[in-house]
């Protein structure tokens, strides 16, 4: 989180974050992306209606955040 506050503050400065913050960046959201999807196929569909449906729907709002975030930096590096 912090990681991506400081990135976000150098975009706006014009400057591109460091190579070791981006690697970094990837690898944690590829593990937790991997995380969500084992906890889906695990819990089935008390992962949408179970006891903990509040904190897995919020975990799917912050993985989804992260990959369209990194989508949209991936398209404008190939512009």
């Amino acid at each position: 989180s912090d990681l991506s506050v400081k990135n976000g503050y150098q975009k706006l400065l014009g400057r591109e974050p460091a190579e070791q913050d981006r690697v970094a960046e990837y690898v944690f959201i590829a593990w937790f992306t991997v995380e969500l999807l084992v906890n889906m196929l695990g819990q089935g569909w008390d992962f949408l209606f179970g006891p903990n449906r509040t904190w897995n729907i919020f975990d799917v709002l912050l993985i989804a955040n992260a990959v369209l975030e990194l989508s949209v930096d991936v398209a404008q590096n190939l512009s």
